[in-house]
């Protein structure tokens, strides 16, 4: 019997002068154990992954172009768990409080999925109504204290969320940028303009009276005076400056 590895993934197994497969069936093989790529996050509940693309902002169109490229689709929240993960990540993640594309869309005055063309399962998410809410297309915002849904026209730019299956990401070609990526190498570095990144934190420190038998000679110098050192790294361009 001779085996093989089939896209490192399955085990082939070929009786000799049979030419028949005698391993377990390949529609066996679990993907569970298998990882979001880099900048990709994963719900388990959905063995999906997920994107939440910041920039470049694009239109409602483009957004589902550039998830496409990726074997991707603009997001189908198709649960109710699915929606509290999508609630709960803008809520850590998005400051700015945006509006992030989706794939709902509104076609003959009910509410679908284009990506998956499933119909909504629950009306949790719809968020109220107010005169500037137009389009029959979907983003998820953030008002009366919560992240929801919301019509939109899709013509603004503005950043979306790309959802993938787990088992179908290995398709995806994850490059690390670093931060001198398409610069001219004349330029240093350290002269990249970059938001300070904490290198070394402060650590904690006890202290009270000073003890003249350590200090000795210097005690009445600095009996009245308590001397304390804390150290912070952080690399930046321009220089961080510190506050205490």
């Amino acid at each position: 019997m001779k085996c093989y590895y089939y896209l490192s993934f399955f085990l082939i197994c070929i009786e000799p002068g049979t030419h028949q497969y005698a391993g377990p069936p390949i529609n066996t093989y679990s993907f569970t154990d298998k990882q979001c790529p880099r900048d990709w996050i994963e719900f388990k509940n959905t063995l999906s992954c997920y994107r939440f693309q910041r920039y470049p902002l694009m239109n409602l169109n483009d957004a589902k172009a550039r998830c496409e490229s990726d074997g991707a689709y603009l997001i189908a929240v198709e649960s109710i768990n699915e929606h509290m993960f999508i609630q709960d990540y803008l809520s850590n993640n998005d400051i700015e409080q945006r509006k992030w594309y989706t794939s709902g869309q509104e076609t003959n005055e009910r509410w679908i999925w284009s990506s998956t063309n499933a119909l909504f399962s629950y009306e949790q998410g719809f968020l109220e109504e107010n005169p500037d809410d137009q389009g029959s297309n979907l983003v998820y915002a953030y008002r009366f204290g919560v992240w929801g849904w919301v019509r939109d026209l899709g013509s603004e730019l503005r950043p979306f969320i790309c959802e993938i299956a787990i088992k179908d990401s290995y398709n995806i070609v994850s490059e690390k940028r670093v931060i001198d990526y398409g610069l001219p190498s004349t330029i240093e570095l350290r002269f990249i303009p970059r938001g300070p990144k904490i290198i070394e934190q402060p650590k904690d420190i006890d202290f009270g009276k000073l003890d003249p038998t350590v200090l000795g000679s210097t005690y009445e110098k600095m009996k009245n005076e308590i001397y304390v050192t804390l150290k912070c790294l952080a690399d930046g361009y321009p220089i961080p400056q510190y506050e205490y």
